[in-house]
């Protein structure tokens, strides 16, 4: 397990550096707004074809599953994204805008399909013992904690550099990273070398009967609806440049004070976990994501800026972990990377069209008035509110385990009545 720590440390250190969503964001906007004269619906369709990989997930879970690599799940496909991702920055920091666009869509495909490796490995490592959500917690906390240091750094090179120069020092330091990982993938992660083939009926079963769960389509929908709401990311960073003409250097600082209420969100939720249920969860970042969107109403200077992100990037982590742990709810043992990958594909396809919808709205639609776009972006937060009757009840400890029966189907059982049944059979 001490291998594995420290593994898992690495990963996603290299995660919060190597997505295009960290180190490379404010760089990749600034070279796309300042170089290539870019609007805001332009470069949002360029971060939406970006975004397709992640809606692809799934394909990635199957070949996992079901496709072992030399006999190991995880080993070698977890290495090769990471050298994948890496490979793809360097083409961008080698050639530059000629190759920007193939560059970091092979970084995201690498990024995509590392990230639901991982997912998939931590339910593997973790769900027996009942820890896979606290680990998905300090997972959050690592992630942005590098990711937050990573922002910072964008936006000194942003401030310092050439729109070309610090795109370039941006990949150069995000493939350092992602090699880094890669190497750490294999000296690091061990599990049981797969000598049998894969009985292809047990997986598929297993698959069928999550996708036929009423939970799991709930909690499906949930995730659909939530990552609808039009995204005003894009729209934000054209507001502040040249409505609010905020620099480039405080524009940085309010990615990172975001990051910091992304780390405190995960520090919270660390201890929130285990008091409510699923579904009171949801209840409250229905709440709380739809409170924190109307507020960027008062948006206007500097310390309302600050404010307003740190809040904000606190909901959404808080949100993102809980969506995470619904997810893991209906999740069946043997099939972890193939339903994580397929509701996280989903999570991603949704966020994505947001993307797009959103930068649309805001440079054709609404004419660039700000507001307008927030009060569209909270309605559809707080319409998710439909459909939370309807999702688990389900607390930490009461979080179930997936055991074959007799006729190599996959069925649950808590963990709490499997102890009961355990005590009943030895009195």
């Amino acid at each position: 397990m001490d291998k594995f720590f420290t593994f898992f440390v690495i990963a996603w250190i290299a995660q919060g550096i190597g997505q295009h969503f960290s180190l490379m964001n404010q760089p990749l906007e600034y070279f796309l707004l300042r170089a290539q004269h870019c609007n805001a619906a332009q470069v949002a369709g360029f971060q939406s074809l970006l975004m397709i990989p992640w809606t692809i997930k799934v394909v990635f879970g199957v070949a996992s599953d079901a496709f072992p690599l030399f006999g190991k799940r995880w080993q070698w496909y977890v290495s090769l994204t990471f050298l994948i991702a890496s490979i793809g920055v360097l083409l961008v920091a080698w050639q530059g805008a000629s190759w920007l666009l193939p560059g970091m869509i092979l970084n995201s495909i690498g990024m995509a399909a590392c990230t639901t490796l991982l997912y998939g490995l931590v339910v593997f490592k973790c769900s027996l013992t009942n820890r896979h959500k606290k680990m998905f917690a300090l997972q959050a906390c690592i992630y942005y904690l590098s990711s937050t240091l990573a922002v910072f750094l964008a936006g000194f090179l942003c401030s310092s550099q050439a729109p070309a120069q610090a795109l370039q020092s941006a990949s150069l330091l995000c493939a350092t990273a992602l090699l880094g990982a890669s190497l750490a993938s294999m000296l690091l992660i061990e599990e049981p070398r797969q000598t049998k083939p894969l009985d292809g009926r047990i997986l598929r079963r297993a698959i069928f009967r999550s996708l036929t769960s009423k939970e799991l389509v709930a909690v499906a929908i949930f995730i659909a609806l939530w990552s609808f709401s039009p995204s005003f990311g894009t729209p934000l960073y054209f507001h502040l440049t040249n409505k609010l003409q905020f620099s480039q250097l405080l524009i940085g600082q309010l990615g990172a004070l975001n990051a910091c209420g992304m780390l405190a969100g995960a520090l919270l939720i660390h201890q929130w976990l285990s008091r409510f249920s699923s579904k009171n969860q949801a209840q409250t970042i229905v709440f709380l994501g739809t409170a924190s969107t109307l507020l960027y109403l008062l948006l206007g200077s500097p310390l309302s800026a600050a404010l307003l992100e740190f809040f904000r990037g606190m909901i959404n982590m808080i949100a993102t972990l809980v969506l995470i742990g619904l997810a893991t709810d209906v999740t069946p043992k043997g099939a972890e990377s193939i339903i994580m990958g397929l509701l996280m594909a989903l999570y991603n396809l949704m966020s994505l069209a947001s993307v797009s919808i959103g930068g649309y709205l805001y440079a054709n639609v609404l004419q660039e008035h700000f507001s307008w776009l927030i009060l569209m972006s909270a309605a559809f937060t707080a319409f998710c509110g439909i459909c939370l009757k309807w999702l688990p009840e389900r607390r930490m400890e009461d979080h179930v385990q997936p055991i074959p029966s007799d006729d190599g189907n996959f069925t649950k059982v808590s963990e709490c009545s499997t102890r009961e049944e355990t005590a009943s059979s030895r009195r």
